[in-house]
């Protein structure tokens, strides 16, 4: 998922394998995850969500960001990858087209943040 925010872009992936990643084109980051069960779990039921809409998805090879005000969600298959832009309000409604889909991919965004937080903790 490509989610534009105040200072940039966010890119979400999830794996199957329940790895996932953050990237972003601003400072911050947060790499692997799988080696916790939260972030697993998150990730695989990301993947789980994204596999409802695979048909409504368009064909694509070309991976622009999104526009202010849109989402993309990326689905790659073995056929290759196709693409579905929302509108980001939208997403955002509870029973809003794709907006189970995006809420997974909250999930896993949480999780991330939530190990990377335990992990800047002091140790008592």
């Amino acid at each position: 998922m490509d989610w534009p925010i105040e200072v940039g872009t966010v890119t979400l992936v999830s794996f199957s394998t329940g790895d996932a990643s953050i990237y972003s084109t601003g400072t911050f980051g947060v790499l692997g995850g799988i080696g916790h069960e939260s972030v697993r779990t998150a990730a695989k039921g990301c993947v789980k969500a994204a596999q409802s809409y695979y048909d409504d998805a368009t064909p694509t090879k070309v991976y622009p960001y999104p526009a202010n005000g849109r989402v993309r969600f990326y689905l790659v298959g073995f056929d290759g990858v196709r693409v579905i832009d929302a509108d980001l309000e939208a997403v955002k409604r509870d029973g809003a087209k794709y907006s189970d889909l995006f809420l997974s991919a909250q999930r896993v965004i949480s999780e991330l943040r939530m190990i990377t937080q335990q992990q800047k903790r002091p140790t008592p």
